[in-house]
């Protein structure tokens, strides 16, 4: 639940929350436990279908406030978390709601395109960066 709030604290206001996370130094360890929370997660559980999506939204988010964040993520092997997530992939995680086992309210982006994306921004952060090292 609490990862959830976070998720749209960070959604609405990116900014302010990166910087939160800055000032408080707290980034790495917030961002170790997001993959780890996304590792211990590897199977949907009808407990809690939606709590990957939920991660992966947060660090396409993110990446996207600030582009230092891929490179604190790669340090807690983020590419395999969500490699992980795309070869565990449930239907059930691209609905919101269920009623009993049948689910309700389709998400209108797959988690797939989500863990696609944070896949591309990451990757493209690590060409950028190389691409910085040659110049200097």
């Amino acid at each position: 639940i609490l990862i959830g709030l976070s998720s749209q604290i960070c959604k609405v206001n990116p900014k302010d929350f990166t910087r939160e996370l800055d000032n408080g130094q707290i980034k790495q360890r917030f961002l170790k436990r997001l993959i780890d929370t996304l590792n211990e997660n590897m199977k949907p559980s009808t407990h809690c279908p939606g709590i990957r999506r939920v991660i992966v939204e947060q660090i396409i988010h993110l990446m996207e406030c600030n582009s230092s964040y891929a490179d604190c993520l790669s340090e807690f092997r983020m590419t395999e978390a969500l490699s992980m997530v795309e070869q565990t992939l449930s239907e059930a995680e691209d609905y919101r709601l269920f009623l009993g086992d049948e689910g309700f309210m389709k998400y209108n982006v797959p988690l797939s395109n989500f863990v696609a994306i944070a896949k591309k921004m990451y990757a493209l952060r690590c060409v950028m960066a190389q691409a910085q090292e040659n110049r200097d």
